[in-house]
């Protein structure tokens, strides 16, 4: 069994710990997520959609994050939530760099587990990390959920190696 498999019993004392934690010390709670809290969508993937997972895990990091955000807007906490897709870049584990990226690199036909017409977005882990310092560092943050996070730094300010 991999630590995955324990997802569903681990996380939710673990996401219950940090939220109180947050509540006690007045600080801001950056949650990160993905995009499996909205279930099937056909359109457009924004913030306003609603949370209707499919998968369990999904359900659970709904009700992870509902639970944060009734902590917030009860005025007990400061959270907000970055939501980012499947991962490009250095480190990053998704379909594209453990199963399609290795075929390509190799000179070999590369298949792909989905639908290739499927509307579909990547995320950079740097670009992911640098949401999340400026979700952390931004007074908004935590003051109104769905406010989007404020842009990216530019190019210049970004940490030695986290763009190529």
């Amino acid at each position: 069994m991999s630590a995955y498999d324990w997802w569903l019993t681990e996380a939710p004392p673990l996401a219950a710990a940090l939220l109180t934690a947050a509540e006690r010390t007045g600080a801001r709670y950056v949650m990160f997520c993905n995009l499996y809290g909205y279930g099937e969508v056909h359109r457009p993937t924004t913030e306003d959609l609603p949370m209707a997972p499919v998968l369990a895990k999904g359900r659970l990091r709904a009700r992870m994050w509902l639970n944060a955000l009734d902590t917030h807007r009860a005025g007990r906490s400061r959270v907000t939530e970055v939501r980012a897709a499947a991962f490009l870049g250095a480190g990053a584990l998704s379909t594209l760099t453990l199963g399609i990226a290795p075929q390509v690199r190799a000179g070999q036909v590369s298949t792909c587990p989905s639908r290739i017409d499927a509307p579909h977005s990547w995320s950079y882990v740097g670009d992911v990390a640098v949401t999340l310092v400026a979700a952390a560092h931004d007074d908004r943050s935590g003051a109104a959920p769905g406010t989007r996070p404020p842009p990216p730094p530019p190019p210049g300010s970004w940490p030695s190696g986290s763009r190529s």
